[in-house]
């Protein structure tokens, strides 16, 4: 993405600017968001392994495994609208620095994300 923006006319650097903020705060939610992920994967590799060696002392580690993470299904269902969001308004920022029209991506409909 930033070597796209790097090609956009100097006519439009405002709007290469706010582009190159954009996609900054699009790494750290995308990193936040990974973050998330990687922690669920551990939980359930965690899970999993568990459950072949039916031990007490591994369903205590399990409980405190989970206990670490405190983000509901619903939250990051919530960050994923969120950052798919954030991908489009970045997207029409960089189209808009390289054109100097914006509106050229357009609203997602709801039912999309959901």
């Amino acid at each position: 993405m930033r070597d796209l923006l790097t090609q956009a006319p100097e006519a439009h650097s405002l709007e290469k600017k706010q582009a190159f903020i954009s996609i900054s705060e699009l790494e750290q939610e995308v990193q936040k968001f990974s973050t998330l992920l990687n922690k669920k994967r551990t939980i359930l590799i965690q899970s999993g392994s568990k459950l072949k060696n039916h031990s007490e002392d591994d369903s205590d580690d399990e409980k405190d495994a989970e206990g670490d993470d405190n983000t509901t299904e619903e939250e990051a269902e919530q960050m994923l609208r969120d950052l798919t969001n954030k991908i489009w308004k970045t997207t029409e920022q960089i189209l808009h620095a390289h054109t100097g029209i914006s509106g050229l991506v357009g609203a997602i409909p709801p039912q999309i994300i959901k």
